[in-house]
């Protein structure tokens, strides 16, 4: 096996275990798009499901922060693209998935050690700034999945994928900004557009897993 085939493996197993992880996350505590809660409300909620809110958080923040950044990493080592958009990719979706690390940190501080002590304000205060983290971090994937529009587009990246991806890139961009900006409405549309994340990400390895990059990929120069 070679080193680029090892690779492509490894890219294309973190692609899975990111929609695992997710999977594992959403089954073990209900979820929810609001984005407007009072402290009190937050406390009722986490203190009777510490555990397992503690453990959603490391599923769907936490672990999904680590397998993206190898996934970001792999589309930007074997899909030929210019040097500017492999900048705005790996910005954008190292950027991601360094938030999503931060917000789980913030997520079991609040389930924690917030709750416990049954600090309205600071609970509240905690749970805005993780919706606001979540808004930025929607945003820098729907500029990440941008790039993947432009390579579809232009035969970097097979043909399939456009349609997906861009589906993507305007549900994702309308929910990051209901939840940078604790807007209930567009907020709702994170659930159109995390499976759709789970998708382009799952889709991703399965093509640098396949070495879908042709030949004829090689000449993009756009």
């Amino acid at each position: 096996m070679t080193a680029d085939t090892r690779d492509r493996n490894v890219t294309a197993m973190a692609a899975v275990g990111f929609a695992l992880s997710w999977a594992v996350g959403l089954t073990v505590f209900s979820s929810s798009t609001s984005v407007r809660s009072t402290g009190a409300a937050v406390i009722d909620t986490f203190a009777v499901h510490q555990d397992p809110a503690i453990v959603q958080y490391v599923f769907t923040e936490g672990i999904p922060a680590i397998t993206l950044a190898v996934v970001v990493f792999g589309l930007a080592r074997f899909a030929n693209m210019t040097d500017r958009l492999r900048l705005i990719l790996t910005t954008c979706g190292l950027g991601a998935a360094a938030v999503s690390s931060v917000e789980c940190a913030l997520g079991i501080h609040l389930v924690g050690w917030v709750v416990p002590r049954a600090d309205d304000d600071a609970a509240g205060m905690l749970f805005d700034a993780i919706n606001r983290l979540d808004g930025v971090k929607m945003i820098l994937l729907a500029a990440a999945a941008g790039v993947t529009v432009m390579l579809a587009r232009d035969g970097a990246l097979p043909r399939w994928m456009l349609l997906p991806a861009i589906a993507l890139v305007v549900t994702i961009l309308i929910s990051g900004v209901g939840y940078l900006f604790l807007l209930s409405g567009p907020a709702v549309f994170a659930w159109a557009s995390l499976p759709l994340l789970i998708m382009w990400v799952l889709s991703t390895g399965f093509v640098l897993r396949k070495s879908h990059v042709s030949p004829a990929m090689a000449d993009y120069t756009a």
